[in-house]
């Protein structure tokens, strides 16, 4: 005797679609890890702390809602992506102290002081010495506190390097750039909408 079945109806739940192993979390899950490989790979490096710090995740906010999140926690990130510089709007400058971004007039950054200069080479108002000795009293130019950056490299004696200013860097959103990259493979995310240069925070 033969026993036959048919199956008269199916019925799914969606919500089980976005569970991390339903079809929709495992799609959000593929597309945050492409979107993490992409923004790695367009992620400018120097010293590499930029693209260590990237990385991603993919949460359920409800029983029809996923979320697929990128991240980029280096300190300096917003200064790659927006640029910097005189004024920080997307061109390139130059970068000052507080007090230079103020003026931007290096004459502001001096101050001319009356004083002696010992044997030594280091520059006092006090001091005692002849008009021809090299204790002689003379005008010197020195440096305001607040108007210069102290550079990361040491000059050719050994000692710190002061500048009034130093260039600043062009723009280079590199996670758009992993949004657009992404975006060719998974057609959807160009299609959902969504406005990724105002999300930025």
């Amino acid at each position: 005797m033969a026993i036959r079945g048919s199956i008269t109806s199916v019925v799914i739940f969606d919500e089980n679609l976005y569970r991390p192993t339903g079809l929709v979390g495992k799609w959000m899950t593929k597309v945050t890890t492409r979107f993490v490989a992409e923004a790695m790979a367009a992620a400018p490096v120097d010293t590499g702390e930029l693209v260590a710090g990237i990385s991603g995740d993919t949460n359920r906010l409800g029983p029809r809602q996923i979320q697929g999140t990128i991240s980029s926690s280096a300190p300096h990130t917003m200064w790659v992506i927006r640029g910097t510089g005189f004024p920080v709007k997307g061109s390139e400058g130059r970068i000052y102290t507080t007090k230079g971004f103020v003026t931007r007039d290096k004459a502001d950054a001096y101050v001319s002081l009356w004083g002696h200069t010992p044997r030594g080479g280091k520059f006092t108002r006090y001091g005692r010495g002849d008009k021809t000795g090299p204790g002689r009293r003379m005008k010197t130019q020195v440096r305001k506190k607040g108007y210069w950056l102290r550079l990361p490299f040491p000059s050719r004696s050994g000692g710190p390097v002061f500048a009034f200013s130093v260039a600043g860097q062009e723009p280079n959103n590199f996670l758009f750039e992993a949004w657009k990259r992404t975006g060719y493979t998974h057609s959807a995310i160009r299609r959902s909408g969504a406005s990724f240069p105002g999300e930025l925070t």
